[in-house]
């Protein structure tokens, strides 16, 4: 039997999932999302899971062809160019949750579940106790008072990042970051003792673990250059508490951070991915991590049975507005027309219209894919006299406003460069019709 690989052609990790099935000559079928949510179609007979059937360009995909499935979630919902493809593509996120978890077959990852690291902070209590690993010492809030006290108290200095399971940087707390807190009122962060040492890697697949060691150039090793990379021999301690993860998550699949501080030794947790983006880490691994997700896609074998107080799948939550840090720019196909006199917005299929007042209007004139919205506060503040700070929340519902209508879109790394998705679509084309 084969494998059923359900993701996105433009994801670099499942792209490159698809090229180490093949290069292990294990058979697969490959469904891409976008497709999908476009013109395919799901049925679910909900008394045989198993029975469910995929048709996608009058080709049928039933879910009892294959011995396991593969699947990564990516932010399709957020970048459907239309409200009624937004609808449909998050009817099909929710449908596809729910029979991956309700179907009895092996899932690499099922989406969903409350220990994703959707909330960073309960995510890493909640399974720092099953392991007994340490966390950093952390604060969640959005009240700069105190944030203020949580930063004073803390001599060996403190990051900060998102709190959600958005795509979110590491940056380290420093004297300019002082005179922003009054922001935190909009949006609360996480912030974290600094601990000094080097960040590791470990990817674990059923009860195999590959580790890296990062000696990162700066607070984030992400977007730091100069990083150095080495392999790594979990400790077999580490280990056996990585392979607990994946019964507590009920996730067979899981790319787990730590932060060793440099002076005592000590091992501390900081999250759990459970969608892990790891082809990068595969390459530094000379394709060690994705020989081991085909060898245990291909084996099939039946996670453990839960125990009684495993969470149960929840329903996905709601698509979330656009990032602070993400520049905005109009959604695909929509047109600023003039009706009676009045601006007004409309969607690419003519069906919506949004009438825009003066200062929405001057806010959708600022969104061109270059501002964030603390740039268009920025900018427009001129305008009225105003400081900008004065100006961000008024922006921020206007943004939410647009964007929950479908008029705005957002790219979360302002130096994207869009030719990388087309290549990794055509790499999706040559590894499912060659």
């Amino acid at each position: 039997m084969s494998v059923l690989c359900i993701g996105s052609a433009s994801d670099q990790t499942f792209v490159h999932t698809l090229a180490s099935l093949r290069s292990a000559r294990l058979p697969f079928d490959a469904l891409d999302l976008g497709q999908l949510a476009l013109s395919g179609r799901i049925d679910i007979p909900w008394s045989d899971p198993l029975r469910a059937l995929f048709t996608l360009h009058g080709r049928q995909y039933r879910l009892d062809a294959y011995s396991s499935v593969f699947i990564r979630t990516t932010g399709l919902v957020d970048a459907a160019p239309s409200q009624q493809l937004r609808c449909r593509a998050a009817a099909q996120a929710q449908a596809i949750s729910q029979l991956l978890s309700s179907a009895p077959l092996l899932v690499v990852n099922p989406p969903g579940g409350e220990l994703s690291n959707a909330a960073k902070l309960f995510q890493g209590v909640t399974l720092a106790a099953e392991t007994g690993w340490l966390i950093p010492r952390s604060c969640l809030t959005a009240r700069p008072d105190t944030a203020r006290a949580f930063v004073a108290s803390c001599p060996a200095g403190v990051i900060y990042k998102g709190g959600s399971g958005a795509k979110t940087w590491v940056r380290l707390f420093g004297p300019e970051d002082e005179a922003r807190l009054h922001l935190l009122t909009g949006c609360p962060v996480l912030f974290q003792e600094r601990i000094d040492g080097p960040d590791v890697r470990i990817h674990v697949i059923g009860e195999r673990c590959f580790g890296e060691m990062i000696e990162a150039a700066g607070p984030d090793y992400r977007r730091a250059r100069g990083n150095h990379f080495s392999p790594l021999t979990v400790p077999p301690e580490i280990a056996a508490g990585c392979v607990l993860l994946t019964r507590v998550c009920k996730r067979p699949f899981l790319g787990i951070d730590f932060r060793i501080q440099r002076e005592s030794g000590e091992w501390y947790f900081l999250e759990a991915n459970p969608q892990p983006g790891y082809s990068y880490y595969d390459q530094r691994a000379d394709g060690a991590i994705g020989r081991a997700l085909a060898e245990f896609l291909a084996a099939g074998t039946p996670l453990p049975e839960p125990c009684p107080d495993s969470p149960a799948p929840t329903p996905l939550p709601p698509r979330p507005p656009l990032p602070d840090t993400w520049p905005l720019s109009p959604a695909a196909g929509v047109t600023l027309e003039m009706l009676d006199g009045e601006p007004v917005l409309s969607d690419p299929e003519g069906a919506r219209g949004y009438f825009l007042n003066e200062t929405a209007l001057a806010i959708w004139e600022l969104c061109d894919g270059r501002r964030t919205v603390a740039g268009v506060a920025r900018d427009l503040a001129p305008r009225y006299g105003l400081d900008p700070a004065d100006l961000l929340a008024d922006v921020r519902a206007v943004v939410r406003e647009l964007a929950e209508h479908g008029f705005l879109a957002g790219r979360d790394e302002p130096g994207d460069d869009e030719d990388e998705y087309h290549r990794q679509a055509r790499r999706f084309l040559r590894l499912t019709q060659g």
